[in-house]
């Protein structure tokens, strides 16, 4: 065994056996068909992974969990959080519920932020109820 003279090489080999299943789980690789069981070979989904480091990024992205979000949402943030960037799908996501408040109000784009959401949820004060 090559890696016997780790320190911890039940660790070592837990950790690669959970990678190994995770790589068969998720497709980027498979069972060469014409093979006995112990042979494996990298798809195209595994390629596409190795050819770009970026799509390591979308494909971890596209595996967690997310539940559906409102149309209005998912155009305004899901490229964002599916890149994994989501500091710009939050804000995207605050921006959006806070055009789609103001236009509920009936309020003009100078009011933002806490304010707005103020003057919006406080109908007995704006004349609505």
């Amino acid at each position: 065994m090559a890696f016997q003279d780790e320190s911890d090489s039940a660790a070592l080999l837990d950790r690669l056996s959970g990678a190994w299943a995770w790589l068969e789980a998720h497709a980027p690789l498979s069972k060469v068909p014409s093979q006995s069981e112990p042979f494996q070979r990298v798809t195209q989904a595994g390629r596409d992974l190795l050819a770009d480091p970026q799509n390591i990024l979308r494909f971890d992205a596209r595996h967690r969990p997310v539940g559906p979000l409102h149309p209005k949402l998912e155009g305004a943030l899901r490229t964002y959080y599916d890149l994994g960037d989501y500091e710009t799908a939050c804000f995207a996501a605050t921006k959006a519920v806070e055009v789609a408040v103001r236009n509920a109000a009936g309020h003009d784009n100078s009011h933002l932020g806490v304010s707005l959401m103020r003057k919006a949820f406080a109908p007995h004060q704006n004349g609505r109820t």
